[in-house]
């Protein structure tokens, strides 16, 4: 079976090399126009510069010419004369990149995608397997659009390579069918193996062969990429010879936002090209553990991080074997599942940009390796820490609001959601990509998101669960109409954790018809830990009546906590405070009511006393009239409470990627 490493450059002047081995000359040159490109044309500049040498001229762009010379010293006379002209930005020579065998180990075939479990991406799907709309570039020899695990997802691209039809974009060779299978391979479909982005679609720009890849066609396979609609585009290619023709390509990519990763290369001690340009990710080789950096992937390249390079399983075609599964090894496929995860980070947070994107893989990659290694670059890569940093964002931004003037002490008043989060994890939930759906813990509440690559701008996009509904009826909730039976909560609502005479969750759950009482009514109900329901004349001194009924639940809301709904107050927008809602539509935080409210005796700090409790579908209020003015009405620690039924013990301090700070970091 043939495995192919990083494509390796031909120098411009036959030379020898380190190795022994003699490189092959060009005579292509590339020609790259400026604003005043019509005077170029309109001078017949090609032939009034160049004397009596012979070209042919090949048009790649409205900007780029690339000429043929038949000899070098005719051609050195001839660049000489046009790099004068006023119209001419730059010249250099059409450097040839060739693909390369590589040792391939004759091990048997792996029955698993070691790499995969080494960049953790099984945790990183219960997130995200990408977004079927997100568009990723394969720059290569191709793909192999009737291989079992890629059929179906290959658009229609482009080719470049002399003596093929414009749309065969058939892969001969292998490497980039080798290549387009780590970044997306079909998944769950029973068959093969599973891509990074294994949603996502792939389109291929079929530059070379076996016979070389001019830069030139790389420079406008990029540039057609970007004008095609890819969002990412996979290099695993490079050279030792910087190009001012690709660099050019690559800032288009850079302008129009599109993320291009690029290989470190694959000798220790040479620079690669474009994996050393700002403009890219460039990405090193680790071993399949991720332990140890390959022999081969560069020390000396940029390299923002590395991902396994050596015995990974993918896709492969061979000519005598046809379309099968192998092991290959090369920064030219530690590139492609760094290429899969940026197409993961764009599906779930398409608003960020590259620069956002590159800061994100290095920021989350783990240092895995000896301290003092050379070559990692931020180290490991860590698909599922990416993918959770990349919707911190979403969740920062509806926690900000209303209670980051409060952890600011820019107002006093009680938590809407609580001072962080104390665990952001997945959760199953039928009803989301692969069965999981991210979640964030918080004190009061647990904020979701479902469907990643829904509308953003929408209220909802991030919701927070209905879990008193849950923690009353003992049905968790793990899709829109799927429960998992459990008991009712035997955690106290409202105060002190343990030793508290005051009501659970379970209590409520005998009484969760409404009583049809009026509205204005004065409250003297009461509810006792056992679900015993009475009434005290006595609580009438504190004057709380029923106000807004709810006619979709049958319950009416007590007066104390309608105006707590209907309240004003600091709240941060951008970077400015300002008076606003707090909260706004008005039951996003609490959902409607599903009980009346009712006057108990509870443990507070270990003294007993009156307080009213009301529960919603997402939050329980409480009213103590002994707490200091503005603290009277709070939301109880719902979150906490569901996390303990569910789980056990609350994790103690924030998360370790809390979205709360992470939100207040950006202010900053």
């Amino acid at each position: 079976m043939l495995a192919l490493a990083l494509l390796i450059p031909a120098s411009v002047v036959a030379e020898s090399t380190d190795d022994g081995n003699t490189t092959e000359s060009t005579s292509d040159w590339i020609i790259q126009l400026n604003d005043d490109v019509a005077h170029f044309h309109g001078s017949s500049a090609v032939a009034s510069f160049m004397g009596d040498a012979s070209h042919r001229e090949h048009v790649s762009s409205n900007r780029t010419m690339v000429v043929s010379f038949d000899g070098q010293t005719r051609a050195s006379d001839a660049i000489a004369r046009l790099s004068n002209h006023p119209a001419v930005d730059f010249i250099e020579p059409d450097i040839l990149y060739y693909f390369q065998d590589s040792f391939v180990p004759n091990d048997a075939r792996f029955d698993e995608q070691v790499w995969a479990e080494t960049v953790n991406l099984p945790e990183a799907w219960t997130i995200s397997s990408g977004n079927p709309d997100v568009i990723v570039s394969v720059v290569d020899s191709g793909i192999r659009a009737d291989h079992p695990d890629l059929q179906g997802k290959v658009l229609e691209g482009k080719n470049y390579v002399d003596g093929f039809a414009a749309d065969d974009t058939t892969d001969n060779l292998g490497h980039g069918t080798a290549v387009a299978g780590i970044i997306a391979a079909a998944g769950n479909n029973g068959i093969g193996m599973a891509g990074t982005a294994m949603n996502v679609q792939l389109l291929p720009m079929r530059v070379g062969n076996t016979d070389g890849v001019p830069i030139s066609r790389i420079a406008i396979a990029v540039e057609d990429s970007v004008d095609m609609g890819a969002n990412v585009i996979n290099l695993s290619l490079g050279s030792e010879t910087q190009s001012g023709r690709l660099e050019q390509a690559l800032a288009y990519a850079e302008a129009n936002n599109v993320i291009v990763v690029a290989a470190s290369g694959n000798q220790p001690d040479k620079v690669s090209f474009p994996g050393s340009s700002p403009s890219t990710i460039s990405v090193g080789a680790s071993t399949l553990d991720g332990s140890d950096l390959t022999r081969f992937t560069s020390r000396v390249s940029v390299t923002d991080l590395v991902a396994p390079g050596q015995g990974v399983f993918t896709t492969v075609y061979d000519p005598e074997q046809g379309n099968v599964y192998g092991t290959v090894q090369g920064t030219s496929f530690s590139t492609p599942i760094v290429t899969g995860a940026a197409a993961l980070l764009h599906s779930v947070n398409p608003e960020l940009d590259v620069h956002q994107i590159r800061s994100l893989l290095r920021e989350t990659a783990q240092m895995t390796f000896a301290e003092g290694t050379v070559g990692t670059g931020s180290g490991l890569l860590d698909v599922d820490a990416a993918l959770r940093e990349a919707l911190l964002p979403t969740f920062g931004a509806t926690w900000l609001p209303a209670d980051e003037p409060v952890s600011n002490l820019a107002t006093r008043r009680t938590w809407l959601w609580g001072p962080h989060s104390f665990d952001l994890r997945p959760e199953p939930y039928v009803d989301s990509e692969n069965g999981f759906r991210l979640v964030a813990y918080y004190d009061k509440s647990r904020m979701e998101i479902t469907n990643p690559y829904g509308d953003r701008s929408n209220p909802w996009f991030v919701t927070n669960g209905l879990l008193v509904n849950e923690l009353i009826s003992g049905q968790l909730q793990i899709g829109d109409a799927e429960f998992e039976n459990r008991q009712p909560a035997e955690i106290p609502v409202a105060g002190d954790p343990d030793d508290n005479p005051g009501p659970t969750y379970a209590s409520f759950n005998d009484i969760l018809e409404p009583e049809g009482a009026g509205q204005d009514d004065v409250i003297i109900a009461t509810l006792d830990q056992d679900g015993t329901v009475g009434t005290d004349e006595a609580l009438a001194d504190y004057s709380v009546t029923r106000s807004e009924f709810v006619e979709d639940t049958g319950y009416a809301i007590a007066d104390v906590f309608w105006d707590y709904l209907n309240s004003t107050g600091t709240l941060r927008q951008q970077r400015q405070y300002v008076e606003g809602q707090i909260f706004n539509p008005t039951y996003f935080a609490t959902g409607l009511p599903v009980t009346e409210a009712y006057w108990s005796r509870v443990a507070v700090g270990g003294v007993e006393q009156d307080v009213m409790i009301q529960c919603f579908e997402r939050r329980c209020l409480t009213y103590t009239p002994a707490n200091d003015s503005g603290w009277e009405v709070e939301m109880g620690n719902v979150g906490q409470h569901y996390y303990r039924w569910r789980y056990g013990d609350v994790p103690e301090g924030p998360a370790l990627q809390d979205p709360s700070a992470y939100a207040i970091n950006r202010l900053r």
